[in-house]
């Protein structure tokens, strides 16, 4: 939404028919009307500028959790929300929604939605931090705190540009010594990082809307691949594995609070089977080895709205 033209809006419905008023380009505002119609633009406008000057400290967090058993063991959110409570003083409120992956042999999504609010500005974040290192292993933390105005968007990015080799081709060069070979590569480059984008609006009454945008990738890993011959290096190119998470959404919270906004649960089951034959039971020899393990990544957010000076 254009600001100027809903302050112009706002200020012509509060003129009376017989008032002119005009809005430079620099912002200057200049009013001609009666003194009741003046005095009341005069508090509206001063009640914007107060809008417009508050600050939003933000505090956005990347948690990823991995587990691995050899049982049917997943992370209890419930359990998670219970202990987060329990660490938690003061007057609390909450809100949980929970998604759990089905539990069947393959991958399976899972999502969560939590929201709690303690007595301390920043407390939920880290209570839930610590709520989660007692069901999983936190492999990784990814932490941004972003100072934005109210209503003006704020972006955070960190990239990484890696190169690769995607193909070789091997051409015959003809000669008057003879016919030689040479490789021609070819390369391509690829970005990773974090983005993040917010667009915060805070409200009097302490209400604090964000627009979220969020994308995060990692290189997993960079792996040599024989595109011909195995004796050959030179026909020898490169698999790239990326993987990553990220949510776009529109989220309420109260100033001094913590969210989970998004928790994306990732499961990969194998069986690796050593048999006589796949019909043949294990009592006649073998073995079975059986592997799950889960990645889980949440996503956490904390504002706090403060008047600017």
């Amino acid at each position: 939404i254009d600001q100027a033209k809903a302050l112009k809006s706002a200020i012509e419905a509060m003129m009376t028919k017989g008032g002119t008023g005009s809005i430079t380009d620099g912002g200057t505002i200049v009013i001609t009307d009666t003194k009741e119609a003046v005095d009341s633009i005069s508090a509206y406008i001063a009640q914007e500028n107060r809008r417009m000057g508050r600050r939003i400290k933000l505090v956005f967090e990347a948690v990823d959790v991995s587990t691995a058993d050899s049982g049917e063991r997943a992370v209890d959110w419930s359990l998670v929300y219970q202990r987060i409570t329990q660490k938690l003083t003061g007057d609390v409120t909450s809100a949980l929604n929970i998604t759990s992956p089905k539990p069947v042999t393959g991958a399976t999504d899972g999502s969560i939605s939590l929201g709690v609010l303690g007595n301390s500005r920043f407390n939920g974040s880290n209570v839930v931090l610590q709520a989660l290192r007692e069901i999983g292993n936190v492999v990784n933390v990814t932490r941004v705190p972003v100072l934005a105005m109210n209503r003006r968007p704020v972006q955070f990015a960190v990239r990484e540009t890696f190169d690769y080799v995607s193909s070789i081709q091997v051409n015959t060069v003809a000669s008057s010594a003879g016919t030689t070979t040479a490789p021609q590569i070819t390369q391509k480059d690829e970005t990773v990082g974090t983005v993040l984008t917010i667009m915060p609006s805070a409200f009097d009454d302490g209400q604090v809307m964000l627009d979220i945008a969020y994308d995060n990738t990692n290189l997993r890993s960079l792996k040599p691949y024989s595109a011909g011959s195995s004796s050959s290096t030179t026909n020898t190119v490169q698999q790239r594995t990326i993987d990553g998470t990220g949510t776009v959404q529109s989220v309420s919270l109260r100033s001094g609070q913590t969210l989970v906004i998004s928790g994306i649960e990732r499961r990969t089951d194998s069986v690796l089977k050593s048999r006589l034959d796949d019909t043949v039971p294990l009592l006649a020899g073998g073995s079975d080895q059986a592997s799950k393990k889960k990645n889980t990544a949440i996503i956490l957010v904390t504002a706090v709205a403060e008047d600017g000076i």
